[in-house]
């Protein structure tokens, strides 16, 4: 969590000082950004892999990793050795909840994350949530199809004396994509439609300098140097 602050005109330098210092008592709370630093390369370097990480941590950060895979924005093996910064949530106050000024926070992230943690991310991220849609009806089956089949192994696995039952027997019963709903990892093809996009969301990010990851619906931006 990162706290924004502003300096009112007129601070005396004492006041100044004092801000340096920790105390935000003569500053404005602009607004709080939510999120989550990934430091992939420690992990690299501890010999975790980052995708399995990532999906034991959070759905969120499985998405963005499975999905920064799939687009080329990292390879598996050394080009996981990547640190990234996660956006979960930008709250403003309301007489700051302007767009100008949102995006010069976006903006800056990589920087700001650099001033507060000493670690300046080579990527940040964000999955904008969908406008309602009707969801593809094939995809709602499937998904009905993999919690029937879900339950009944969980049934099995219930039966004392069934020495067959167990994950084993969830893969042979579900498909790859069953099994990540079930898991509640990411589907490549199940992303939601252009239609679906918040108009106001995406003009923000991409004024911020974010692009979408081929398709994901993830936006990311890449930081300088």
């Amino acid at each position: 969590m990162i706290e924004f602050y502003g300096a009112p005109p007129g601070l005396s330098d004492e006041d100044i000082d004092s801000v340096y210092d920790g105390n935000d008592s003569a500053c404005i709370h602009i607004g709080t950004l939510f999120g989550t630093l990934v430091l992939g390369s420690q992990m690299y370097r501890d010999g975790e892999n980052l995708y399995l990480a990532c999906d034991d941590m959070d759905g969120d950060l499985e998405y963005v990793v499975s999905s920064f895979i799939e687009t080329g924005i990292i390879t598996e093996g050394e080009g996981e050795c990547i640190d990234f910064f996660y956006i979960n949530e930008l709250v403003m106050e309301e007489p700051f909840d302007t767009f100008d000024l949102k995006v010069r926070i976006l903006d800056s992230i990589s920087e700001t994350v650099f001033c507060m943690c000493g670690v300046k991310p080579s990527v940040t991220a964000y999955y904008p949530l969908p406008l309602d849609y009707e969801e593809d009806p094939v995809f709602r089956i499937k998904h009905d199809m993999a919690q029937i089949a879900a339950a009944d192994i969980l049934k099995r696995r219930l039966m004392p004396g069934d020495s067959k039952s167990g994950d084993a027997g969830m893969h042979l019963t579900l498909d790859e994509d069953q099994l990540n709903y079930i898991l509640g990892r990411r589907i490549p093809a199940e992303t939601y439609p252009e239609t679906a996009k918040d108009p106001e969301i995406w003009e923000l990010y991409r004024e911020a300098g974010f692009e979408e990851a081929a398709g994901t619906r993830l936006l990311y931006k890449r930081s300088d140097g």
